[in-house]
């Protein structure tokens, strides 16, 4: 994990103040090895103040002129090595950052004394933020310390009702008004006497309304295989997560084909399909697998306060208190940590038959956005049910402008939203190390979208590697018991069946969540109740949160609503901690 603050057009008074703003963040992570805070001592526009972390040697490659930053996992464009900050610093000023086949999950920033190239990855799942003041423009990969070096305390409101309403911050928006995120694809480049330039190389939206064609399935394992192969050989091994399904299943079967040496991680209940499954494969393979039990719920109890803190922090609020107790996991068994996120692109998760059904732009559109905005059982305000709503329209007609067909807009919205924007923080909530997703990277998107939505809804990328990668083996069966069939509209007779069993209630029952929630409940309620003027109950209904939260209201009814309580709290406590009173204390409610 590598920390910078980057600047261009900053004078000297505003560098200083970026070097201990970001001085002042690295506490945040408590605990963290690193190799010291460091700054570029050239003159000239740029600046630059970093932090490396624990995370590879290879993500950082400084001289007395250049500076490179590789944050994440960075694939070249012939998909069989890794590019390291060495090999971005070979080439002349943004070379790199500009190739529009650069793969994986990656932040690049190359910057010279009178340059600077900023890149993200096709769906921006390594993030980077920006803000723009009299100063200067500002870059980081953390939102905090461009909200505290530019002095920015205000909660955006529209970030915060998507993030109540959807489930996480949508767009280039973050919770801080005024701080955005870098797009999905992005290469930023800043030059003397030259206007900015803000190109896009790698935009998702020509691979999401690429024309239909076949895929070449074996082309495709070997794309994926070469990517993992080379991230072993980079690192020398991987963590990768084992579960009862297809994803990350897939994702065992690939590494297993590039010989990669993995440590595979399951946790949960000792009875969840998870573990039964991943045991199984354990003893058929004789892998090195690694059984995580469920968290302990007292020690959860007693740190709340302090792990609901470290979440906001380190995470700028965008990861709901829901996840706080992933931060009692153990430590990465690995230099990296695979993720099987993106795999639901290839089976058309949101598309249901009935939508696939229907051809008539209107009535998709309309059905896209009464699926998409929820109300948050009732928290969210009537001005923030319409906001939200507003939002996805504008989303939808974006997509649309393109060119896109209208049966592939939900599955833009989970390409582009649930895996650019919901993933994204998501992916280095607990880990230091490098995130690397196979089932996010472009041969996987060109693979999904070169198909029809319907033709998608068959899962036949999962179906014909699996049949490529373990023919005939028990590995390769569906979840269900039975792969839907392949052919077009026929495979839409049993799709809601096939959801329940894709959802999996058993991974994460609710009542572990729901029994936290209710023993912080008065203190957190007094916490967010204490805030009376805060312009978060614009968008939070006071009305229901106060009732639903009393003691007057019995846990059974609070149990359903849990996972929007926990994101309405997040918001409130994270607004608190933004101003400084998040260690006040409040008077627990009454009934």
């Amino acid at each position: 994990m590598t920390l910078f603050l980057a600047s261009w057009g900053a004078n000297d008074e505003i560098r200083a103040r970026a070097l201990e703003t970001l001085r002042e963040y690295v506490r945040e992570f408590p605990g963290t090895p690193g190799r010291g805070l460091r700054e570029t001592e050239w003159t000239g526009p740029v600046h630059v103040a970093w932090v490396s972390g624990d995370g590879p040697a290879t993500a950082e490659e400084s001289t007395a002129d250049r500076l490179s930053l590789v944050d994440g996992v960075a694939i070249g464009a012939s998909g069989d090595s890794v590019v390291t900050a060495a090999a971005v610093a070979s080439g002349p000023p943004g070379e790199l950052c500009r190739d529009p086949e650069l793969d994986g999950q990656f932040a690049i920033l190359d910057a010279t004394r009178s340059t600077l190239d900023i890149a993200v990855d096709t769906l921006g799942l390594c993030l980077l933020h920006w803000c723009r003041t009299p100063d200067g423009w500002f870059v980081s990969n953390r939102v905090e310390p461009l909200a505290r070096l530019a002095g920015k305390t205000a909660i955006d409101e529209d970030a915060a009702t998507a993030f109540l309403s959807v489930g996480w911050v949508t767009g280039e928006r973050t919770l801080v008004a005024g701080v955005r995120t870098v797009p999905g694809g992005a290469h930023w480049s800043w030059r003397p006497e030259e206007e900015p330039v803000f190109a896009k190389p790698r935009d998702p939206l020509r691979i999401i309304g690429m024309p239909r064609a076949s895929v070449d399935i074996p082309a495709l394992r070997d794309d994926l295989v070469a990517r993992c192969a080379a991230v072993g050989d980079w690192l020398g091994g991987v963590e990768s997560g084992l579960t009862s399904g297809l994803d990350s299943r897939l994702l065992f079967m690939v590494l297993r084909a590039a010989d990669v040496n993995t440590v595979y991680i399951t946790g949960g209940a000792p009875d969840s399909p998870d573990v039964r499954v991943s045991r199984q494969i354990a003893d058929t393979y004789g892998i090195d697998r690694r059984y995580i039990p469920p968290l302990p719920e007292d020690e959860i109890r007693a740190n709340w306060h302090r792990i609901s803190r470290q979440l906001l922090a380190q995470n700028d609020g965008m990861v709901s208190l829901w996840q706080a107790s992933d931060l009692m996991r153990p430590p990465v068994a690995a230099p990296v940590s695979l993720w099987g996120v993106g795999g639901a692109i290839g089976r058309s998760f949101y598309g249901m038959p009935r939508d696939l059904l229907e051809f008539r732009r209107g009535a998709l559109r309309r059905r896209f956005v009464d699926k998409q905005a929820k109300d948050a059982d009732g928290l969210l305000t009537a001005e923030g049910t319409a906001t939200i709503r507003r939002r996805l329209r504008g989303f939808a007609d974006d997509v649309l402008a393109g060119g896109t067909p209208p049966g592939v807009l939900s599955d833009a919205f989970l390409t582009l939203e649930l895996i650019g924007r919901w993933a994204a923080p998501n992916a280095h909530k607990i880990h230091p190390v490098p995130v690397f997703a196979p089932l996010s990277t472009r041969p996987w998107l060109r693979a999904a979208f070169s198909m029809s939505p319907v033709r998608r809804y068959s899962e036949p990328l999962h179906y014909r590697l699996f049949q490529l990668l373990a023919p005939g083996e028990d590995i390769a069966n569906h979840p269900s018991g039975q792969w839907r069939s392949q052919l077009p509209y026929l495979n839409l007779c049993h799709g809601y069946a096939r959801q329940k069993v894709l959802q999996n209630s058993g991974r994460d029952p609710l009542g572990f969540r729901a029994r936290i929630l209710e023993d912080v409940r008065r203190d957190v309620a007094a916490r967010c109740l204490d805030r009376k003027s805060s312009s978060l109950w614009n968008v939070v209904s006071r009305p229901v949160f106060e009732a639903v939260m009393s003691d007057r209201t019995g846990p059974e009814r609070r149990a359903p609503m849990a996972r929007s309580l926990y994101a309405a709290i997040t918001l409130f406590e994270y607004e608190a901690l933004r101003t400084g009173s998040f260690d006040d204390v409040a008077s627990p409610v009454g009934p």
